[in-house]
């Protein structure tokens, strides 16, 4: 599928997600259940949904589509959002518990919700990990399809979450509103 030399640096692969996604899928028998009932359980994220039936979508974001709670991938909508990184929807509250869980090295609360080898990813020497951007060996960011944008400082103990869309501001405005936030973040 990849014509990449893959010797030098491990590389980011939409394909292994998605693979992921049909494999989680085949041995649960549903996968929006799945990921619903275990970031529901686990990490205590009551309001989120992962491919949201058409009367829920109202309370999601903007994509970059103009649709609302509706994912943006391409590949992932062929799959009819068969993908484990895409078409996850939640309020504030929640974004604010995951950033809770990684700055907390994967605890929230006192329980322990990613184990430690798990977690050690997150810290791995890679450019991407679990959909984040690696900016360094401390610093993740995730930019959605819909222009909102997680930022995370392990060693500051630091979250910036932006909460924007694509129909509100270009492309480009918003990632260099980004752009400026990590910058100003890593002083």
């Amino acid at each position: 599928i990849m014509n990449i030399d893959r010797s030098s640096s491990p590389v980011y692969s939409i394909y292994n997600y998605i693979i992921l996604g049909l494999v989680i899928e085949k041995c649960t028998g549903n996968l929006k259940c799945f990921i619903e009932d275990t970031c529901k359980s686990s990490f205590e994220m009551k309001s989120i949904k992962y491919n949201p039936e058409y009367s829920l979508r109202y309370n999601c974001c903007i994509n970059s589509n103009g649709q609302q709670g509706i994912c943006a991938d391409h590949i992932c909508n062929i799959l009819h959002g068969v993908s484990g990184h895409s078409g996850a929807f939640c309020q504030l509250k929640d974004l604010v518990k995951l950033a809770l869980i990684i700055n907390n090295e994967g605890s929230l609360k006192e329980n322990v919700v990613i184990e430690k080898d798990n977690f050690a990813l997150f810290k791995a020497d890679s450019e991407y990990v679990c959909g984040f951007k690696k900016l360094d060996d401390h610093r993740l960011y995730l930019c959605s399809d819909s222009g909102n944008m997680l930022y995370i400082d392990l060693k500051a103990k630091l979250t910036v979450i932006v909460l924007a869309n694509f129909n509100h501001l270009t492309k480009d405005a918003l990632m260099q509103i980004h752009k400026s936030i990590i910058d100003k973040a890593s002083k």
